[in-house]
């Protein structure tokens, strides 16, 4: 079974901000060793909702936007299935919706296909930007969220022809909060918006407690094994 854990090694001494801002970060794949070399950088710290001017939304803006692109969780397909543009989204807040249209600036209803199912995710569960095209079916990063509102990422494999079909998932997260990576802005939380896939590898960034960003590599051959 596939398991990524974040591990922080090599602590800096305390007066040392240069060295702490490149402590090294791994993976380690249970029962199958090391796998990746994550790096980190820490984000410029501000204070709750007071981003830098230049980040700042434009109230208007946000406000004259469709309502599928105001939902962080709307995340489309990268290419039309059956002729119809495909997105998914999570409007209620606890599960992952399939919406399919004609026209992509038109869009309602929509087909709840995943739930939370295992502890790491019973409270909700997300998309973690769009589908991934992949040769088994379409790849899906998920953010589960437990009891304690751990956020954790988990995978989930859905049929190419019919993404409503969902093929496998992940039944413990390919990655979690541990002790040396829990505090920070927003604590217990790793999370991502998405990934790529390049040579059969996927390689996922991802930020760690609102703190800093680190990256990780798995092998698709053996996330898709892990699947149940």
């Amino acid at each position: 079974m596939l398991y990524i854990h974040v591990v922080l090694t090599h602590p800096a001494p305390a007066g040392d901000i240069a060295s702490r801002n490149k402590t090294a970060v791994y993976a380690v794949l249970l029962r199958m060793g090391p796998i990746a070399h994550h790096h980190r950088c820490r984000r410029r710290p501000t204070r709750r909702g007071h981003a830098p001017s230049h980040l700042r939304p434009d109230p208007a803006a946000s406000s004259a936007r469709p309502f599928y692109l105001r939902r962080a969780g709307r995340r489309g397909f990268p290419r039309k299935i059956d002729g119809r543009y495909m997105m998914l989204g999570r409007q209620d807040n606890e599960n992952i919706w399939l919406l399919s249209s004609h026209e992509f600036d038109a869009w309602s209803g929509g087909e709840k296909i995943i739930s939370p199912q295992w502890p790491w995710e019973l409270i909700q569960i997300g998309n973690c930007g769009s589908p991934i095209e992949i040769d088994e079916g379409w790849l899906v990063l998920t953010h589960g969220v437990g009891v304690v509102r751990n956020y954790c990422i988990g995978a989930c494999l859905l049929d190419k022809a019919d993404p409503s079909k969902v093929l496998a998932r992940t039944s413990r997260p390919l990655l979690a909060p541990d002790d040396g990576s829990r505090d920070g802005y927003v604590p217990n939380v790793v999370y991502s918006c998405g990934a790529l896939v390049r040579d059969r590898t996927l390689l996922l960034p991802y930020g760690v407690a609102d703190n800093f960003a680190a990256f990780a590599t798995v092998k698709l051959d053996e996330l898709v094994r892990a699947m149940t």
